[in-house]
């Protein structure tokens, strides 16, 4: 990634999650450095947490994924307690 190679960028910088995206985070000095979104700010507002423009399509991939994956879920566990439910007494007896 072109910021990493940047001298705005520390070389150690880790790749973080805000709001559910992967972001970077840059020195407050380097925002104009990245084009991106900013997704949040440090405490001490030094450093900006930014989705570099790069990564949103595959961040955008992330979210939906991950949206499937909890209606997958919730669709199991659905099943699973409509499963359940008839035998709910027999259940709690051999509790």
């Amino acid at each position: 990634m072109e910021a990493k190679k940047s001298k705005f960028l520390s070389l150690d910088a880790e790749i973080t999650i805000r709001n559910s995206r992967l972001v970077l985070p840059v020195p407050s000095s380097g925002k104009r450095q990245l084009k991106g979104f900013v997704h949040d700010v440090s405490a001490s507002g030094q450093t900006l947490f930014i989705e570099p423009e790069e990564v949103f399509e595959i961040n955008n991939v992330i979210v939906e994924l991950k949206a499937e994956e909890k209606k997958e879920i919730i669709a199991i566990l659905t099943e699973f307690t409509d499963f359940v439910r008839p035998h709910i007494e027999h259940l709690i007896g051999a509790y």
